[in-house]
């Protein structure tokens, strides 16, 4: 992530109180490669996940602005014309109490909309998240940048329209932007047209030859990118484990715990490799009770 954030960085190693604070990065906490956690969080996932598969990929849009943003009932209207003017398929996370700004088109249609094959969309009040933009039928996000989604596109190589909201929101999205993973709507006060119309942009929707927009491989190499940092960082772990384990073992040979951990009158080391516990000598003689734990 340093490549993400080596400004924000550099401007607290700069400052008088931020320069003598040791930083470190300790996120994304989520792996590109393994199964989303939030899967089994939300009913109804197993038919979301059902839902996608049956879409082509890279075709559907993945509308949210995140658990606190709650868009106006003008907004709502706009937002459902944008979407549905796409004629692609799609998914968006709005509140059920603003479910009545929707387009009659729209909410019509809410009770069978799991069964729908025509203008296929989702209306749901929570959406495993991290399922759909790691699904290979996501094509687009449109976001207001939490820190939470910002971390997410990023590692699941989802291309953003950034619509942030309030807080840091606008700095995620310049941020996005500025990788060229991200546009960025210039004001809140958006139309049905201009919604569609980066949409289509971001998601490369009408590309001929199968061509994928600028966006789409950007965000795609930031996942690609994230995958190599975490492989490297389980090796390096798993070596870490093998040390330990091997510093263990040689304790146990020569009984050296006494010398190295004065004051304990006997001691166990768990190897995190192997699970496995061993006694130590002290004073010739096997420690058969257990005065103190210590892990390697």
């Amino acid at each position: 992530m340093w490549d993400f954030e080596k400004e924000a960085v550099k401007r607290t190693q700069a400052d008088s109180v931020g320069g003598k604070l040791p930083l470190y990065f300790v996120g994304p906490l989520l792996s590109p490669e393994s199964p989303s956690p939030d899967s089994t969080l939300f009913e109804g996932s197993i038919k979301v996940k059902a839902w996608l598969d049956a879409k082509p990929a890279r075709s559907v849009v993945y509308f949210s602005l995140g658990t606190v943003g709650r868009p106006s009932k003008k907004e709502v209207e706009q937002i459902s014309k944008g979407l549905l003017s796409l004629g692609q398929p799609f998914i968006m996370s709005l509140k059920a109490d603003v479910h009545q700004y929707l387009t009659t088109e729209i909410t019509d249609k809410i009770a069978a909309q799991f069964a729908l094959t025509s203008k296929p969309f989702l209306i749901l009040s929570c959406v495993p998240q991290r399922m759909v933009l790691s699904h290979r039928a996501c094509a687009v996000l449109v976001s207001h940048c939490g820190w939470n989604s910002t971390l997410e596109t990023l590692a699941y190589g989802a291309p953003v329209v950034a619509w942030p909201l309030f807080g840091d929101q606008e700095l995620d999205a310049k941020k996005l932007e500025k990788q060229g993973v991200a546009k960025m709507q210039p004001t809140r006060e958006i139309t049905a047209a201009e919604l569609a119309g980066a949409v289509r942009e971001v998601a490369g929707f009408g590309l001929e030859d199968g061509r994928r927009s600028t966006y789409s491989l950007a965000a795609e190499s930031w996942r690609i990118k994230l995958q190599a940092e975490q492989r490297f960082a389980r090796f390096v772990g798993r070596a870490r484990y093998l040390v330990q384990a091997t510093v263990c073992e040689l304790i146990y040979k020569y009984c050296l715990i006494s010398p190295l951990l004065p004051g304990y009158k006997s001691a166990r080391l768990r190897s995190r490799s192997t699970g496995s516990e061993i006694q130590y000598r002290h004073e010739g003689k096997v420690c058969n009770r257990q005065h103190e734990n210590v892990t390697v």
